[in-house]
């Protein structure tokens, strides 16, 4: 009876929410954990370099009025860059015209029972996250380039490290019904009352959707107790991240071609049971995980 109502409520959060990489609140936990992991130095450049952003005079900094006690200002900021990637998919976004969508998966191949491919196709010019996170490195790095485009990219990095361990950004499943692919999920539905909900948005919200400052800290602040990074190496790799990334979308995602899902919104099809309740210990390990790669990686930034 707990198992029954613990997937409902997880499912519940992720019907009521928008898809969108780990949504919203998943990535402002990753970024209170890596603003927790920085060095005081290490945070003082990363926040000076995100004044320059557009959105920190006219959003990030007149919203922290009245959210204290909630969040230190640091954190708060750190929370705000994180989630400005995904917010500027929106077209009524005034920064609308720097989306990438690309920018945030890469399509490596599932195909059961051993057919998987990882290999990135470098006739093709179309990036991808791994592309992305590295660029945004490059260019963060270069003194020549403004402030402002400087600062940009530290948001797309916070953002990016995130999106890379998100299990479901870096694997399509192909097969006899998804010839093309299913989209990082995207194409398989399972029931949900009268309704339907697909793989994809199930891990990207599995984490819930709320985005309290206090709550979302102290979640942040959870995650950080249940886990420990004495045991992680730390390699600034992020094809290598990828890699990992989709090896849980094969094993756990995908549970090894075991899960059966639809292509069709009108299905009967419902969530195994015990798949949610391991979805979210991943989704956490991951979560912990990109914070302390992405502390390391800000730490290595020339600012």
């Amino acid at each position: 009876m707990i198992k029954t109502v613990f997937i409902n409520i997880i499912i519940a959060l992720v019907f009521f929410s928008n898809s969108q990489a780990w949504n919203g609140r998943g990535h402002m936990i990753m970024a209170s954990i890596t603003y927790n992991k920085l060095s005081p130095a290490d945070r003082d450049s990363a926040l000076t370099l995100l004044k320059n952003h557009p959105d920190y005079e006219t959003v990030w900094k007149n919203g922290y009025n009245g959210w204290e006690n909630d969040v230190s200002f640091g954190t708060y900021i750190f929370m705000k860059a994180s989630i400005w990637a995904d917010e500027i998919k929106w077209k009524g976004n005034p920064n609308h015209r720097m989306n990438e969508s690309e920018w945030h998966y890469v399509t490596y191949k599932i195909q059961f029972p051993d057919k998987h491919d990882t290999t990135l196709n470098s006739s093709s010019k179309q990036p991808d996250v791994v592309w992305a996170i590295e660029n945004a490195k490059n260019i963060i790095n270069d003194k020549k380039e403004s402030l402002k485009t400087r600062a940009i990219y530290l948001a797309w990095l916070i953002h990016l490290v995130g999106d890379v361990h998100q299990p479901m950004h870096c694997a399509s499943l192909f097969n006899d019904t998804y010839t093309d692919g299913d989209k990082g999920g995207n194409r398989i539905y399972f029931k949900y009352g009268k309704s339907t909900i697909n793989l994809h948005s199930l891990w990207d919200n599995v984490l819930g959707k709320s985005k309290q400052y206090k709550g979302v800290v102290e979640y942040a602040n959870e995650i950080s107790e249940k886990n420990t990074s004495n045991n992680l190496q730390f390699e600034n790799n992020p094809r290598k991240w990828s890699i990992e990334s989709f090896e849980l979308a094969i094993k756990e995602g995908h549970l090894d071609g075991n899960l059966k899902g639809s292509d069709s919104k009108e299905t009967d099809i419902l969530i195994p049971e015990k798949y949610a309740e391991n979805m979210k210990n991943v989704s956490e390990k991951q979560i912990y995980i990109s914070a302390i790669r992405l502390a390391h990686t800000i730490e290595e930034l020339n600012f």
